[in-house]
């Protein structure tokens, strides 16, 4: 069978996006002025239905996708009896979810669906943190360009994970709701998972999310000088990926979609860097190594780690400074790939401000059962950063 490269991708030029007018206006509920604005502006709203592809042809590619995601997979499987503790896990968790999903449906500070480029996977949620009431004013009775100066804020680009099959840029609830009470901006962009597209693809799709929040990050109320790079798992294995690619290509000379230096760190946690290593483990817990094989083309080239340890001076110093953290008790990812990485990165004398192994902690406690139990000491790391 053959893999569908990219589906549902409408013909409008890239990094563009146009929505039908209801589109714009379902989010008709109460808004700040801030956002109010921002959702205009950015041709945002609750519907996630890019009115040029239709509902009709939603469904189809997200039907097409499943079943190739299927046939891929093979039923029945390890990865079965996996979803269904996945399932069951989110079941235990709901109580927890509830009440913040019901904030990112309905909140008026969470700007949704925002388009940043031609597939259906390509966008991104905004949560620009509550602004000071007294100030509302200022932003009714002028726009954006009239408004009188405020403080900048600190930018979050959170890339989520999902092994690469499942991710999804709700997955961010949790952390987005947190740095928003924190004063911190934070967008979180989709991006094609398999067989829409290969590791490759999906690094393709973060390197433009991440194009689109150069371009928007002063309009974001966000400080262009502050913008930090962040994944968690899969996310961030493709957000680093694409950091690595920017900045060999702009040591080459050659046409790179960006400075890696626009961004001021990366922050990986729980992070899958060498993907040689992990793919027997991957294919021990239920992921066949053929889709292995077609998700990761080339798993040495997709692998941070390896091409940490072959980057050129010229390209490592160009990286800005990172910092990594892992759970200990991590089944999923093993630590160790934090612990090589870490290495490859002082070998190429990239500043590594922090490496945290978070003592028995697992791959999603950091992200999850942490924050819901309102334990968070992750967060805590990174609101200091």
């Amino acid at each position: 069978m053959s893999m569908s490269m990219d589906m549902g991708t409408p013909s409008t030029p890239r990094n563009t996006c146009t929505r039908s007018q209801s589109a714009s206006t379902t989010a008709s509920m109460p808004m700040s002025p801030v956002v109010e604005i921002l959702t205009k502006q950015l041709d945002a709203g609750l519907n996630p239905i890019r009115p040029e592809v239709g509902v009709i042809k939603t469904v189809s590619v997200l039907a097409t996708a499943s079943k190739e995601l299927l046939w891929w997979l093979g039923m029945p499987g390890l990865w079965f009896c996996n979803l269904v503790r996945l399932l069951l896990f989110t079941f235990v968790m709901l109580p927890a979810f509830i009440p913040v999903f019901i904030h990112y449906l309905s909140s008026p500070f969470v700007v949704k669906n925002v388009c940043y480029g031609p597939s259906i996977r390509h966008q991104l949620d905004v949560y620009v943190p509550e602004e000071d009431p007294d100030a509302e004013g200022e932003w009714q009775d002028g726009g954006p360009s009239e408004r009188p100066p405020r403080a900048k804020k600190p930018v979050v680009v959170f890339v989520t994970g999902g092994a690469w099959i499942i991710g999804y840029k709700a997955w961010s609830l949790l952390m987005g709701r947190t740095f928003q009470k924190n004063g911190v901006i934070l967008v979180s962009p989709d991006y094609r998972n398999f067989p829409q597209g290969t590791a490759q693809t999906m690094v393709k799709d973060v390197t433009c999310a991440l194009q689109w929040v150069l371009d928007h990050c002063e309009e974001l109320g966000g400080d262009p000088d502050n913008i930090t790079v962040m994944g968690q798992s899969a996310g961030a294995h493709l957000s680093v990926l694409a950091l690595i690619e920017a900045a060999e290509k702009q040591a080459k000379g050659g046409a790179a979609p960006w400075m890696a230096g626009s961004f001021a760190r990366y922050v990986g946690i729980s992070g899958p860097y060498d993907i040689v290593k992990l793919i027997p483990e991957m294919h021990r817990r239920g992921l066949h190594k053929r889709v292995l094989k077609a998700l990761m083309v080339d798993p040495l080239d997709l692998s941070p780690t390896a091409r940490m340890l072959a980057i050129a001076p010229a390209a490592a110093r160009l990286l800005p400074p990172f910092s990594l953290y892992h759970g200990t008790a991590d089944a999923t990812v093993p630590v160790q790939q934090t612990k090589d990485m870490a290495a490859a990165l002082k070998k190429a004398k990239v500043v590594l401000e922090r490496v945290v192994l978070m003592e028995g902690k697992s791959h999603t406690d950091p992200i999850l059962e942490d924050p819901a139990s309102g334990s968070d000491p992750l967060m805590h790391e990174l609101i200091t950063l």
